[in-house]
């Protein structure tokens, strides 16, 4: 049967669109804690939920004035009662809704959602940022190929190069990048991002329109810091068409199918035909000091919930050829980091507020500097 999925930090969504069904599972013990209907009417083409988050899950739904390949409005959906949220929408002059699309991407935190559409011309896609039950912004895309977000929610990868949450180009070559044959994509750390070379937005790999041998298809490493290419990763012959998934929704998009993972020094590729993973391991660090790079950048990940009148602890993980300091930039009062790295906090008992924004800035002895941006909502005590 058909079933779409999304996870977050310990909860796993199913979506059964034919029978109307949804659940939320645990990941932690295996178990099924709910599983309601969808509203009535509502037919679910896609999903998604960011991954360190507790939701909320945004579901792509079909309409009639669009086909099955597009999807239609991303209506979010509260983890724990697996019901519509009832979104407030900040107008903003661009777009009077939300997003549509079936391919949803979420950042890691669940505030950035981007999703894109499979058919029509121009492809179109759109971004929003979701805060609680508000949603602030909304921006619409064309033509750009994948529409990925960093998990961070700072950078928005695509075909045509990186850009903000506003779809502002971050190096000014927009232009010149939709002439060029390299499609983007992030890791599984914001310290680094992917570039596929040979790659065409539209047609795939570079010759492969019409042609018996298209060239292979190439992965780099950038870094985000400074978005300098880094090194060549690897050959993907095993990939085929890593642009398959943005033409049509019965393949699969390239992050979906290649992902990078730093902490574990890890490359692992889905085969065209979906039936073979390959995994390639990649020794990070010591590459990095085989080429001789005054590398910087945050490998750990923030814990994104804090409770009331208790601890929160954050230490964090920095790797760095040279001696780095610490600074807290950003944050709410009674908020320290110590001169490892360690980051504490301690919400009061009648704290009134939902969220904080956090800011750290990590340098180095040559002095560069790199930023870590994260969000903590804070929660009762249960």
């Amino acid at each position: 049967d058909e079933a779409y999925i999304a996870a977050g930090m310990d909860k796993l969504v199913v979506i059964l669109p034919n029978e109307g069904i949804i659940q939320r599972w645990n990941l932690l013990t295996g178990e099924r804690e709910l599983s309601t209907l969808l509203p009535g009417g509502f037919i679910a083409v896609g999903a998604g939920m960011g991954a360190s988050s507790q939701g909320p899950v945004g579901i792509a739904q079909q309409t009639r004035w669009r086909g099955p390949d597009s999807g239609g409005p991303i209506v979010f959906f509260d983890l724990q009662k697996l019901q519509p949220l009832d979104v407030k929408i900040i107008p903003n002059g661009v777009n009077p809704r939300g997003i549509e699309g079936k391919n949803v991407r979420v950042s890691a935190d669940g505030t950035l959602f981007t999703a894109w559409v499979n058919e029509g011309s121009p492809r179109e896609g759109g971004i929003t940022v979701l805060n609680g039950s508000v949603l602030s912004r909304r921006v619409g895309v064309a033509d750009v190929g994948l529409v990925l977000p960093s998990p961070d929610g700072r950078t928005i990868y695509t075909s045509v190069g990186l850009f903000t949450p506003d779809m502002k180009p971050l190096d000014g070559r927009e232009n010149e990048r939709r002439n060029e044959e390299i499609a983007f994509l992030p890791s599984y750390s914001s310290a680094f991002y992917l570039g596929l070379n040979g790659v065409n937005r539209f047609w795939g790999r570079a010759g492969g329109f019409g042609q018996q041998k298209p060239s292979p298809v190439e992965l780099s490493l950038y870094s985000a810091n400074d978005r300098r290419l880094i090194m060549k990763l690897a050959t993907l012959e095993e990939v085929g068409d890593p642009m398959a998934g943005v033409r049509s929704s019965d393949r699969l998009p390239a992050d979906k199918r290649i992902f990078f993972m730093p902490s574990y020094n890890l490359l692992v590729t889905l085969s065209a035909a979906r039936d073979q993973l390959v995994l390639r391991p990649i020794e990070l660090l010591r590459e990095l000091q085989k080429l001789d790079v005054d590398y910087l950048f945050v490998q750990s990940v923030p814990p994104n919930v804090a409770v009331k009148g208790r601890h929160y602890t954050y230490q964090l993980d920095v790797v760095a050829r040279h001696a780095v300091t610490f600074k807290l930039d950003s944050g709410p009062p009674g908020m320290a980091i110590t001169e490892k790295g360690r980051l504490t906090w301690m919400p009061p008992a009648n704290y009134t507020g939902t969220e904080e924004v956090v800011i750290l800035s990590i340098h180095d002895t040559l002095g560069q500097e790199i930023f870590h941006t994260f969000r903590i909502k804070v929660e009762d005590a249960p």
